[in-house]
């Protein structure tokens, strides 16, 4: 039975069948090779064992290297383990070294990691152990190594041979990158050599671009999506001090990175140690060990919140009414604090803060918004508690302190919290901490002490009016 590749609606269950069939191994290869690699790197992780070992037997090396690249690590990593070590061996091999760095880290164990570098060549593995030096947020830990270079004095039809002579072995050659002394002096893109073929004995240096965009290895990861973003670039060249050529990153490392840096900072903003674990292998005891750090953090923070309470416990004996309109004070100050923190994370997220004026520029704004905020709120909720009071039977002269009191309450908290979801992560960041980790629930706990205290304190001081 041979299936139609074009028919795209069931891949993933159809890949299986394929492997179920008698047919030869050519065959069934064959039909395989239809599918796009993601399909099959997709497929590779749902097969049950047996399948999973017919799949690795009957597609060569240099194919597996493809589809494990659209794999996630830790998928490879559990795959690696039960392979044949020969096989294992040429994989790596024929596998780009960004992704045998993001593999080799998967593994838990330094043996195993250590085994499988050992089965990578000399020089590839020298080229690993470099980038493994670089941090996870740096530009030379997402970089590639492998890249095509040509000189400016090579004519264009030479430069065209050498582009098809390597293109098996590179991964990108949308861009060729011109090496004069070591040094890059100019970039051509693949469209413009092809397009230079007319005059095939025109010099490089005449039709290269000699003013490149290039980022160091140790620029952060954030600075490589902003460049990315702002020329709208595919490949992006990584030079090093004396501006040799030491790399390239293209974009979908670029769109992993985004997404990574997306998923760390959703897990803080939301109180976690990590959302990025693979949802098939969450545990209980892993999900516990995301969030009871920060739950038991929490608690001793709200044991703050409670004390002050009990230490406003005669004012609120004596005005209960005060406990109706509490819960909407603290509400609007954790709301108003979470969007400003949010806006903060997605400036940082962005690379806008280029400047100490920039943070000035950018606190003093929200501190102006939250001053309006508060006016209005505070003004809606005079309203509102009036008309409250109306409701009870109370006359405007005994209904106004209660409605002054919690409109000043809710200016001051929408004020004082505005402005501190600003400050935390600004403050964070000068301590070189990534400024996610103010999250939303420490920020919204900070905001409940400051509410309630000036609640209690407006509260208090027209108590002889309340009364």
């Amino acid at each position: 039975m041979i299936f139609d590749s074009n028919d795209r609606q069931q891949p993933f269950d159809r890949i299986g069948d394929v492997l179920n069939q008698t047919s030869s191994d050519e065959l069934k290869k064959q039909v395989l090779d239809g599918f796009h690699d993601y399909e099959l790197a997709e497929a590779l992780v749902r097969l049950d064992p047996v399948l999973q070992e017919e799949f690795l037997r009957i597609y060569p090396p240099n194919a597996l290297a493809d589809v494990f690249s659209e794999m996630n690590p830790e998928d490879v990593a559990a795959l690696l383990v039960t392979m044949n070590i020969t096989v294992t061996s040429e994989v790596l091999n024929a596998m780009q070294t960004d992704d045998l760095v993001d593999i080799l880290e998967a593994f838990d164990e330094r043996d195993e990691r250590i085994r499988f570098l050992s089965m990578v060549y000399q020089q590839k593995r020298n080229e690993i152990k470099q980038m493994i030096d670089f941090s996870d947020d740096v530009a030379g830990s997402i970089m590639n190594d492998v890249f095509v270079t040509i000189d400016p004095n090579d004519m264009v039809k030479e430069a065209i041979k050498h582009v098809v002579d390597v293109a098996p072995d590179i991964e990108f050659i949308d861009n060729v990158y011109v090496i004069e002394q070591n040094r890059l002096t100019g970039v051509v893109s693949l469209k413009e050599l092809i397009g230079a073929g007319n005059e095939p004995k025109r010099k490089i240096h005449e039709i290269m671009t000699d003013n490149v965009v290039s980022l160091r290895p140790i620029d952060r990861v954030e600075e490589v999506i902003e460049v990315m973003r702002k020329y709208d670039f595919m490949l992006l060249p990584v030079v090093d001090d004396d501006h040799r050529l030491v790399g390239i990153i293209a974009y979908d490392d670029v769109m992993d990175a985004i997404s990574s840096e997306s998923d760390i900072d959703y897990s803080y903003l939301a109180g976690l140690a990590d959302v990025q674990e693979p949802i098939d292998r969450e545990t209980v005891r892993s999900n516990l060990k995301k969030r009871i750090p920060w739950l038991v953090i929490l608690l001793f923070i709200n044991l703050i919140t409670g004390s002050i309470i009990a230490g406003f416990e005669t004012t609120l004996k004596l005005i209960p009414v005060l406990a109706v309109f509490m819960p909407l004070v603290l509400g609007m100050a954790g709301n108003s604090g979470t969007q400003s923190l949010g806006t903060v994370i997605k400036l940082f997220a962005l690379n806008r803060f280029k400047t100490t004026k920039d943070k000035w520029i950018h606190l003093l704004k929200e501190l102006f918004v939250g001053f309006l905020n508060g006016i209005i709120i505070g003004a809606v909720m005079s309203v509102i508690v009036i008309f409250f009071q109306f409701s009870g039977g109370s006359t405007l002269q005994q209904a106004w302190p209660l409605a002054l009191t919690i409109s000043l309450s809710i200016t001051s908290a929408l004020i004082i919290s505005t402005t501190a979801g600003t400050v935390i992560p600004l403050g964070i960041d000068l301590l070189k901490i990534d400024p996610a980790v103010a999250s939303g629930p420490f920020m919204t706990t900070v905001n409940d002490i400051f509410s309630l205290l000036i609640y209690f304190s407006f509260a208090t001081l027209f108590l002889h009016h309340l009364i």
